[in-house]
C-alpha cells in the first residue's frame, strides 16, 4: 500500500483536500472530485483526508479551516486554498503543476 507521503512525493501532482466527515460540503467535494478526475485523469492524484480523524496530518500541515486544499508536486507544497472552491478555481490551481 502506498503511503500518503509516498503519493505526494511522486512526479504526479497531488491535490489533497482536508475535510470533515459528514459535513454538508462533502457532496460538493464529491462533485468537484468527479470533475477533476474527468479533466486530469491519471495526471493528478486527488487525495481526501478526514481531518477530524487524522490529527497527525492536520497538525503537520497546520490545517485550521475545513475544507483546505493543498497542491503538492514531488513533496513540495505549491498552493493552498481554504473553503469550497469552484471547478474553475481548482483547475487553475492544478494548472500551476500541470501546464
Amino acid at each position: 500500500m502506498i503511503t500518503f507521503d509516498e503519493r505526494i512525493k511522486g512526479n504526479t501532482p497531488s491535490l489533497v483536500v482536508f475535510e470533515k466527515a459528514g459535513s454538508d460540503d462533502n457532496k460538493k467535494i464529491d462533485k468537484l472530485e468527479i470533475s477533476l478526475n474527468n479533466k486530469f485523469g491519471s495526471n493528478l492524484n486527488l487525495i481526501r483526508v478526514d481531518a477530524t480523524h487524522d490529527q497527525r496530518l492536520r497538525n503537520f500541515y497546520d490545517i485550521k479551516y475545513l475544507p483546505t486544499w493543498i497542491l503538492f508536486k514531488e513533496g513540495q507544497e505549491l498552493a493552498r486554498e481554504n473553503g469550497i472552491k469552484t471547478k474553475a478555481e481548482l483547475q487553475d490551481m492544478v494548472h500551476t503543476a500541470i501546464p
